[in-house]
């Protein structure tokens, strides 16, 4: 007997709940039924002693090794009649695909590896699994031009790396996190990053030239293991800092995901990105920098089911890639984000991220001003040096003032210090500025703030509150992921009145289950470019105008105003807005609404602000 397809040995097989299923494919001079069995160590699994699952006729064999359990390493035999084969080392836990450019390949120090782990496994660029332990990507020894041209074999190419002292990277400490989480499921890594590459690179429409291109590369590794994933762990911008590239980053980042998602057969795919890091003598393309960081910051607010986490607080191990050891601390931070986004974690908070920025008195010298700029997701409260690297001002014309000389962590919230003069010039804020900027500032679980902006800074007039909305009865059953918005009449409704914002239904949503949509109109004098800063305590959905902006099936208790933030074009004129909400199992209280304008500088509040909008029902 002999397999050409649905198992290797080494394999990391995709669980699907608690156990994985391998359809198995080869070739046999003998027709009949295919058992198999299952061991670990020396004894069969229950029901896995002599298991039918298959059959073989005519030279070949078929067969289906379904519910094999999260575990391993497991030994196979597979038999039909007298012949026999054994696959060892196969396990069933989760699969991630490795790609991007160098700092997901892996360039840092090898002498800061982490040791390897016997329930991490991965799939290296020759299509053989081994032992996840860095160097992961050789890409000498891959079969594809796209990586080498004229493949050597691996311990050639791992002799190489090693010699060259460079190849510890982020995922043998991100096996190694989740493995940490749950020490009983196998970690599984398939390495297909390759250094200095482009989104342009990555173009899933050159699918077609396999092995040629970066995408056909990736797809016919993963096409080996004839499973699903879990996640993809991508790293990659660098090559794209410039005018041409950066003016589509966000597009193609679109296209590449969606075109994963329909490949792979998995239309919820989950995505975990790194922001982009720092850069020493990167040439004067500083800005693009800060381009594509803030493209990435904000990529969650246009692709579902993606997160972001932000690298740009560690050290380097030279001019622009990150450390060895400092990859322990960016594994630490996707894997956190893994078991929220993939394993449903919800003890896990999403990563830091700005919520708002504005002026107002500084604390104990009620004439003098300070910027405070608000944070969500920020566990433990923000922990600041004090020191003012890493903040920029920008005024009405664009011009940097680099004249922040105090940052305060309090709480969720930051104070940025500045002379009086340059604070009434300010109009914007940029945190991550260059190629190479300081940055520091850090939750309580060490979560790094992202590199964001310019911003602009809003004043507390530029905000409107909801007023009331018009509300339905409770429906029946719960759940809303698959409801179609209603229209306003569809259903019968009543006023509930807002208090600063928060629509409380918790007399009438008490000890309930169900859900309830609530109307409400944002009326626009004129066309704006707004901010919608929400809060909620059970799953959620938004529509504005029967499109919908907003998406949370993970709400929980308490709701937390402004503890989402979403950018949004209104065109002047009548916007109808429609809330879905699950009551949460009776837990559910109701959500708080508000727009900000954060085009309504300083300066124009000084002068005279347009109208503003307003929200009622």
């Amino acid at each position: 007997m002999r397999i050409s397809s649905g198992l290797c040995p080494g394999q990391v097989l995709q669980r699907l709940g608690s156990s994985a299923t391998a359809d198995v494919a080869g070739s046999c001079s003998t027709a009949g039924p295919v058992t198999a069995r299952v061991l670990r160590g020396r004894k069969p699994l229950p029901g896995w002693s002599a298991k039918r699952v298959g059959k073989a006729a005519g030279g070949t064999f078929a067969a289906r090794l379904a519910k094999l359990p999260v575990g391993g390493p497991y030994r196979v035999e597979l038999s039909v009649g007298t012949e026999r084969l054994a696959i060892d080392d196969i396990f069933v836990g989760d699969v991630w695909i490795m790609a991007g450019q160098s700092n997901m390949e892996g360039i840092g120090n090898l002498a800061d590896a982490p040791e390897s782990h016997p329930l991490a496994r991965c799939l290296h660029t020759d299509g053989v699994w081994r032992e996840a332990k860095d160097p992961l990507h050789l890409l000498a020894a891959s079969p594809d031009r796209c990586h080498a041209g004229s493949p050597i074999p691996y311990a050639a190419a791992l002799k190489q790396r090693i010699a060259a002292g460079k190849g510890t990277g982020v995922g043998v400490w991100f096996a190694r996190e989740m493995l940490a989480r749950d020490p009983k499921v196998p970690q599984g890594l398939i390495a297909c990053a390759h250094g200095g590459t482009s989104m342009a690179q990555w173009n899933p429409a050159l699918k077609g030239q396999g092995g040629d291109s970066l995408y056909g590369s990736m797809m016919r590794l993963w096409g080996l293991t004839g499973q699903p994933v879990a996640g993809m762990l991508w790293y990659q911008g660098c090559s794209d800092c410039s005018p041409e590239a950066a003016a589509v980053y966000t597009k193609r980042m679109q296209d590449l995901v969606a075109a994963t998602r329909r490949d792979f057969g998995l239309p919820k795919l989950p995505w975990l990105i790194v922001q982009i890091a720092q850069v020493v003598n990167g040439g004067d393309n500083g800005r693009w920098w800060e381009d594509i960081r803030e493209q990435q910051r904000v990529l969650p607010t246009s692709i579902r089911n993606l997160a972001v986490v932000a690298a740009i607080d560690l050290n380097l191990d030279d001019g622009i890639h990150i450390g060895g050891a400092a990859f322990a601390e960016l594994g630490r931070r996707l894997a956190r984000q893994a078991a929220r986004l993939v394993l449903g974690d919800r003890r896990v908070r999403p990563e830091p991220d700005v919520a708002g920025i504005r002026v107002i008195p500084r604390p104990g010298r009620k004439t003098e001003k300070v910027i405070e700029i608000r944070c969500r997701d920020a566990v433990g409260g923000l922990v600041s040096d004090g020191h003012g690297h890493g903040f920029v001002l920008l005024n009405g014309d664009g011009r940097r003032l680099p004249v922040v000389w105090r940052v305060n962590a309090v709480g969720s919230s930051l104070h940025l210090y500045a002379d009086s003069g340059f604070l009434t010039q300010a109009e914007s804020v940029l945190y991550g500025p260059g190629i190479s900027p300081h940055c520091s500032i850090r939750d309580g679980r060490g979560a790094a703030l992202p590199a964001f902006g310019p911003l602009p800074l809003v004043v507390d007039s530029t905000t409107t509150f909801l007023s009331a909305c018009r509300a339905t009865d409770i429906q029946t059953p719960a759940g809303i992921a698959d409801l179609p918005f209603p229209a306003p009449d569809a259903l019968p409704t009543h006023v509930v009145t807002a208090q600063n914002g928060f629509i409380n239904q918790h007399p009438a949503w008490q000890g309930r289950a169900g859900w309830a949509a609530c109307h409400f109109v944002i009326d626009c004098p004129d066309a704006i470019e707004a901010r919608l800063l929400l809060g909620y305590d059970g799953p959620f959905r938004l529509a504005i105008d029967g499109v919908e902006v907003h998406r949370n099936m993970h709400g929980t208790n308490p709701a937390i105003a402004d503890s989402v933030t979403l950018a949004h074009r209104f065109t002047a004129g009548r916007h109808q807005a429609c809330v879905l909400m699950d009551l949460n199992g009776g837990n559910a209280w109701g959500f708080w609404f508000r727009l900000a304008m954060p085009g309504i500088t300083p300066a124009m509040q000084r002068t005279q602000g347009p109208a503003l909008p307003t929200l009622a029902p």
